[in-house]
């Protein structure tokens, strides 16, 4: 986690004492809010404290009593975070009411016109596909409601490009910099968020193919009332408290920051520097080790270092996880895996949400279906089509609904 200033901290304090009102910060106005679209997340939340003031609040719905939202409130976005409610003509519809609504991004819904035509046909619930779906965006961050609150998964789609300017660059206080540095902070900024970005969406695409994962999620997500969301509070020194024990353990366990819904995990990212709450070494540990190089040391070559950091993740692997470390491993000179985990995780969301949802309307248009899933994430049908079949052999060949058809 990012070091923050003390201002930050009391910021976020002030938040907590008053979650009994459901009042927070609101993000931003639409003009900074285009401005800082595509910015990281880290570079976000630093803006959005800069950007907090009394006076730009929003009031959010409490959850219904026979609802819980397991750790932190759903607090808003980081400043640039595009984020929208439900309109009011669906918020009274069974569908928003009953738990986690995933939407599916415009441009798969125009695909879907384009190829399969049928999907759509006197289906009543195509306009609130479309509606709600235009909220979310381009699905880039928010992809769904939590009842009718914004519901935030940053992983969906591959990461944008960096975009700082030198006017944000002034506003970060980085006022030395020049235009050739600021390409370069863009340059190097785009490769280590693709790169992180990459690996975290395909471990997640990876989760929800593994059984063993799935049937624990089912299990937490199943206890006590109806758990719409799983979220530790990183700000918190006591946020393990925050979160019953089997959650905890889930989380720890599948080194998850928290779970966007019951279909949505949310890996953990690597910490390079700045301070972190007590509450998830414990957390840090099992999935890693907690590591320090004093700068009083000079940074060792880059084989020394990788070799070094290779002996100590992987010196006790976890039997569960082996299928996962096997690819990502150091000497496996070919990660297609991870990118093809990756463009699994949005090809089982989105198939199974059709079929959960429009599964009268696309039994006879499989093969269009594909098409359009394949035009929208620019690759072939007979990549789907191998995706779809991976799926079903891993998951169950009634997966998601039908046959192998």
């Amino acid at each position: 986690m990012a070091k923050r200033a003390s201002n930050s901290k009391r910021s976020a304090k002030s938040n907590r004492s008053n979650s009994t009102e459901k009042q927070f910060s609101a993000a931003a106005t639409p003009s900074e809010v285009n401005e800082t679209d595509r910015l990281p997340d880290f570079v976000k939340q630093h803006l959005q404290q800069l950007a907090q003031s009394e006076e730009n609040k929003l009031t959010l719905q409490p959850l219904p009593d026979h609802f819980r939202m397991l750790g932190r409130l759903p607090l808003l976005p980081p400043l640039g975070t595009h984020s929208g409610m439900v309109p009011d003509e669906f918020t009274s519809h069974p569908l928003i009411k009953g738990e986690s609504f995933y939407t599916l991004p415009p441009g798969l819904l125009q695909s879907i016109e384009r190829h399969a035509t049928q999907v759509t046909r006197e289906n009543n619930l195509w306009p609130l596909e479309k509606s709600l779906a235009a909220v979310c965006n381009d699905h880039s961050h928010q992809v769904g409601f939590k009842q009718t609150q914004p519901l935030h998964f940053s992983l969906l789609r591959p990461s944008k490009p960096f975009g700082l300017t030198a006017e944000l660059a002034r506003n970060l206080g980085w006022n030395e910099l020049n235009v050739a540095q600021i390409g370069q902070v863009n340059r190097t900024l785009d490769e280590r968020s693709t790169w992180i970005n990459t690996i975290a969406r395909g471990y997640a695409g990876w989760l929800n193919t593994n059984a063993e994962f799935r049937r624990e999620r089912d299990e937490v997500f199943a206890s006590g009332p109806r758990v719409v969301s799983l979220m530790p509070d990183a700000n918190s020194e006591s946020s393990g408290d925050s979160l019953p024990k089997v959650a905890q353990e889930f989380l720890v366990r599948w080194r998850l920051l928290g779970m966007a819904g019951i279909r949505l995990p949310i890996p953990m990212r690597p910490m390079l520097s700045g301070d972190f709450p007590t509450s998830i070494l414990r957390q840090l540990i099992a999935a890693g080790g907690v590591f320090n190089l004093p700068d009083i040391y000079p940074i060792p070559s880059r084989d020394a270092l990788r070799s070094m950091l290779e002996e100590a993740v992987r010196d006790s692997k976890p039997e569960y996880l082996s299928e996962w470390m096997k690819i990502t491993q150091s000497n496996n000179l070919t990660k297609a895996p991870i990118a093809r985990f990756a463009r699994l995780l949005e090809v089982q969301h989105y198939w199974e949400l059709l079929f959960e949802r429009h599964e009268a309307h696309v039994k006879g248009e499989i093969t269009r279906l594909r098409e359009a899933i394949a035009d929208f994430l620019g690759t072939t049908d007979d990549s789907i089509k191998k995706d779809l079949q991976f799926l079903r052999n891993k998951l169950s060949r009634s997966w998601p609904k039908l046959g192998s058809n």
